[in-house]
């Protein structure tokens, strides 16, 4: 050590010959790791002009997605940047385990540690306060980027200085369910590709982006006092608020960010995994309503927040009365009588969670006995190879009605099926019911007078 607080990555930055110096220093995957480092400087170092741009990311007991977050941050094209990680409370020994194995520069690393949680907002304040930079972005330890996220929205700001202070990109909308180390990915979804503009009054309803996707000047930072840290969810939406309040965010119609979520059906998602907005008791619900309060009672105090607290007043207004409309009565159009909208609509989000739900234990399953059996075959493949064969059974097989079942009731009081009939999709009304009728609820008519004796030589 030369002096103290030397550091080995200090003296490989100022060597005449990093390469050697890495040697010296360090032994096995970490010296190895340093010279890639060193590698990519020399392929593709910053220019002069690139504007600097902070990362911060927040973490607590989630090692397992801040590896993610690692290789998301190590594949970004653009070089010119800070990653600060911020372990707001948690172990920082898997912390410190997770950046040593990373493929970051560590020239480029800033690790901070709180002995106590301070909150998702002072965690994000103290990350950019300990980074100098001219651009921030929150990369949030379960969600990731493409390669170049951070290349496209640079650029994009760079060109339009005069006019945007902010951009967002498209994202993706990505489930997952984790189990045991192994996360899982169980669909993905575009999230918010309908978005052109960055309205006020379109913020003033809900937040219509995730921090992943949002680089902003560090300047409406330091003019906006940084993030409200008595909220300890909802933040990102009040900062996007008193940011639109002061300058536009432009929009980069490129689905360059992955906005996880993790499924309640995993075995490990709940915890420390859990997203904020899970649980029966979501937060998110009732810090809406206080937020929305707290930006009423200011705009009785300073004028400037009086358009915007109007706004939510009318937001809100929409959404109310967007909910009540969901939950009238309605005839529907065959005559039937009335159904209560409602009802219908939980009834079937009821059923689509329970196909998503078993979606995710066919898939763990069968990842599960690919592994244990050591079979060289993806999870998604064989399931295709099941589900056809299930199809071939289907279209195969054809079941006779027993003499008790109604063919003609069961073709009345379901069109659809006798439609399917009349083009040869099934044979018989009895071969619908079995194989998906009863499934998905649909009555078995029975004939009022059938022979018993025929019943039982027939079964």
């Amino acid at each position: 050590d030369r002096y103290p607080g030397d550091t080995p990555e200090k003296r490989i930055e100022e060597a005449l010959w990093g390469s050697g110096q890495a040697t010296l220093e360090f032994d096995g995957e970490r010296r190895e790791r340093a010279q890639r480092t060193l590698q990519a400087k020399v392929t593709r170092s910053p220019c002069a002009d690139e504007p600097s741009v902070a990362i911060i990311t927040r973490t607590k007991d989630r090692s397992i997605l801040l590896e993610r977050a690692a290789r998301s941050v190590a594949r970004q094209t653009y070089q010119n940047v800070r990653w600060v990680i911020v372990n707001d409370g948690g172990d920082p020994e898997p912390v410190r385990t997770v950046l040593e194995g990373s493929l970051v520069d560590p020239g480029r690393v800033i690790f901070l540690s709180h002995p106590e949680s301070l909150g998702m907002e002072a965690a994000s304040n103290a990350g950019i306060r300990a980074s100098a930079s001219n651009l921030i972005v929150i990369h949030d330890d379960d969600d990731s980027w493409e390669p170049d996220f951070l290349e496209q929205s640079v650029s994009f700001l760079n060109r339009h200085k005069s006019l945007y202070d902010g951009v967002v990109c498209h994202s993706i909308h990505i489930e997952e369910v984790i189990s045991g180390t192994t996360v899982l990915e169980c669909g993905r979804r575009p999230f918010n590709n309908w978005l052109q503009n960055v309205h006020i009054a379109e913020m003033a309803a809900g937040n219509v982006f995730p921090p992943i996707s949002f680089l902003f000047r560090r300047t409406l930072w330091e003019r906006l006092g940084g993030f409200d840290e008595t909220l300890p969810v909802l933040g990102d939406w009040d900062f996007n608020l008193r940011f639109l309040m002061e300058a536009d965010i432009g929009v980069l119609p490129l689905p360059l960010a992955k906005y996880h979520h993790r499924s309640d059906e995993g075995e490990d998602t709940g915890g420390s995994y859990a997203n904020s907005d899970s649980g029966r008791e979501n937060p998110h619900v009732a810090f809406s309503a206080i937020l929305r309060n707290r930006y009423l009672r200011r705009a009785a105090r300073e004028p400037g927040f009086a358009t915007l607290a109007g706004l939510m007043g009318q937001a809100y207004g929409l959404g109310d009365l967007r909910s009540r409309l969901q939950t009238a009565p309605i005839n529907l159009s065959d005559g039937a009588s009335e159904v209560e909208t409602g009802k219908l609509k939980t009834r079937c989000a009821a059923l689509e969670r329970e196909l998503d739900r078993r979606w995710v234990l066919l898939q763990m399953t069968v990842t599960e006995i690919i592994r244990t059996r050591g079979l060289s075959v993806e999870a998604g493949d064989l399931i295709r190879q099941i589900s056809g064969l299930a199809d071939q059974y289907i279209q195969s097989t054809v079941i006779q009605s027993p003499p008790d079942f109604d063919e003609m009731a069961y073709r009345m009081e379901n069109p659809d099926i006798a439609r399917a009939i009349a083009e040869g999709r099934f044979k018989t009304a009895f071969d619908h019911f079995t194989k998906f009728g009863r499934h998905q609820g649909r009555q078995r008519p029975h004939v009022e007078h059938v022979d018993e004796q025929r019943i039982s030589a027939d079964d």
